[in-house]
């Protein structure tokens, strides 16, 4: 699962109309939206809005991971708006964070990057109060978004994206000029999203991604335990499970939205399996 923390609405606005997330009533201390309702996650999406200020941060990671625990292969990502110092820097510019400053503290971490897009990386220092600093890009969250995610996450498995929102002064900032910070983060994560989601489903075993495909097909219990016997059967020919599974979501609109569906998925997997093993 990817956990998405934003310190405001405005920022977690376009994220939440591109992967159709719903308000979540089952967290009552922050606004937290999914895209799954009750204890069935799998490799959906939670994002919440933590407010501002490095307290908050830390307070909302720190509730959010302990009530919805990552798995070992889950992500953190943060994006937001940030201030900076540096002439030829333009609001919209957005930067990949390899360095996060605790202003108060001097405290730093460092965000392991993994994946890069083409995205430019630059340090992040996260003040109190707003603030500028050369060569530094500056916030008010992710120093705590940080030491609270690395109780739950590793280091290449926490990702800070930050887009330029006002260059030496907050006092132009206006609605139309966040539309546009934004966009750019929306843009700019897109690709890091979607190599998210590769990279989960192929970290997952095969009776993890089992165990999602049968939840997706909207299986009975029943039907459910057979087909993990004919992945079981498939595994101990030496046949690729996960490469069925790819084929499976990719030739399917999945989740399903009907028992009946599922059945027919289910028919295809079956004929399929067998086809392997005679």
């Amino acid at each position: 699962m990817l956990y998405i923390f934003c310190a405001l609405y405005d920022e977690a606005k376009p994220f939440i109309e591109k992967y159709n997330l719903s308000g979540n009533s089952e967290f009552h201390h922050y606004r937290v939206f999914t895209d799954w309702d009750g204890d069935d996650h799998g490799e959906g999406k939670i994002l919440t809005i933590t407010g501002s200020g490095i307290l908050k941060a830390a307070m909302a990671v720190t509730e959010i991971c302990t009530r919805v625990p990552p798995a070992r292969y889950d992500r953190l990502l943060n994006v937001g708006i940030a201030g900076s110092a540096d002439e030829g820097t333009e609001i919209g510019d957005t930067f990949l964070v390899n360095r996060i400053i605790d202003d108060m503290t001097k405290k730093e971490y460092y965000p392991d990057i993994v994946y890069n897009p083409g995205v430019r990386e630059k340090t992040l220092c996260t003040v109190a109060t707003p603030g500028y600093f050369r060569d530094c890009l500056t916030d008010m969250e992710g120093a705590g978004i940080y030491a609270a995610g690395e109780k739950f996450f590793s280091a290449d498995r926490m990702i800070f994206v930050k887009a330029v929102s006002d260059v030496g002064s907050t006092e132009n900032v206006t609605r139309e000029l966040m539309g546009k910070c934004t966009d750019a983060l929306l843009k700019a994560t897109e690709g890091m999203i979607e190599k998210n989601e590769c990279m989960l489903s192929s970290e997952r075993s095969p009776e993890e991604r089992v165990e999602q495909l049968a939840e997706d097909m909207r299986l009975s219990v029943t039907m459910k335990e057979s087909m993990k016997q004919l992945f079981r059967f498939m595994i101990l020919e030496g046949q690729d499970v996960s490469e069925l599974i790819d084929k499976v979501y990719r030739e399917n609109d999945m989740p399903v939205t009907s028992k009946i569906e599922g059945k027919r998925i289910y028919d295809g997997i079956y004929e399929t399996v067998f086809s392997y093993l005679r």
